[in-house]
């Protein structure tokens, strides 16, 4: 069968107390029939537009490199609103986690033809959107089961987590750079190190997890990641079930 077009949805939230949009988009060849893994994408349309994530994944998926998952692409109305959800102190950033953990999953599990595994739900993001999915996917460990993650932002407190709570079975794609130490961030942040934090990062879950990590010689921008996008998404071919 040929690929449906892309759907955009809203669900509204209890947590947040308004709609969440974002867009659907199925895997080449698409079959109602089959049961698929989905990937939930923080800065959505960041990820269709400066990373071209639907032409790098569908081509990935034709040529037999990738396998199947539809996508679910959640963009951000604004930089403040990004900020509110997905900082580790933002005013939104808890309730953000339970509206996509315990509101937008249940709606996708009964929508889609779906796994319904912890090992069939993906999580990604960059930078602050990345902060968000590695901080979800430790809270709902039973939930999620694979993500993959471009340079996120980190404080001592989430890396903390890491050291202690990271479940085993996370099946995780880390990607950052070597120079990233100067970053003036949209959170009001200025000069922040991303590459020192990431660094430890890659090193606790490198002896705990199932890890696989790149980096790349730049700084926080998407040009960047966007050129390791193709072989960071691999890590959703481990682990068949």
């Amino acid at each position: 069968m040929t690929a449906r077009l892309d759907e955009q949805h809203q669900l509204y939230s209890q947590f947040l107390k308004t709609d969440l949009t974002f867009i659907i988009h199925y895997p080449p060849h698409y079959d109602p029939t089959h049961k698929y893994p989905y990937l939930i994408v923080q800065d959505g349309q960041d990820f269709i537009t400066y990373g071209d994530l639907f032409t790098k994944s569908d081509a990935a998926m034709l040529a037999g490199t990738l396998h199947s998952y539809i996508t679910i692409a959640i963009p951000y109305e604004s930089v403040a609103l990004r900020a509110e959800r997905c900082h580790p102190n933002g005013a939104s950033f808890s309730n953000y986690q339970r509206c996509i953990a315990e509101e937008l999953t249940p709606y996708l599990d009964a929508k889609l033809p779906s796994l319904q595994l912890a090992q069939g739900r993906y999580l990604a993001g960059v930078s602050l959107g990345a902060t968000f999915s590695l901080a979800l996917c430790l809270r709902y460990r039973f939930t999620f089961g694979k993500v993959c993650l471009f340079s996120p932002f980190l404080d001592e407190t989430l890396l903390e987590k890491c050291r202690t709570t990271t479940p085993v079975s996370l099946v995780i794609s880390h990607t950052y750079g070597t120079d990233e130490q100067h970053v003036d961030t949209t959170f009001g942040e200025p000069d922040c190190d991303f590459t020192t934090p990431n660094q430890q990062l890659a090193t606790i879950w490198s002896e705990q997890t199932d890890y696989t990590g790149w980096t790349f010689n730049g700084a926080h921008l998407w040009r960047h990641w966007s050129d390791q996008l193709a072989q960071s998404l691999q890590v959703f071919n481990e682990k068949e079930f």
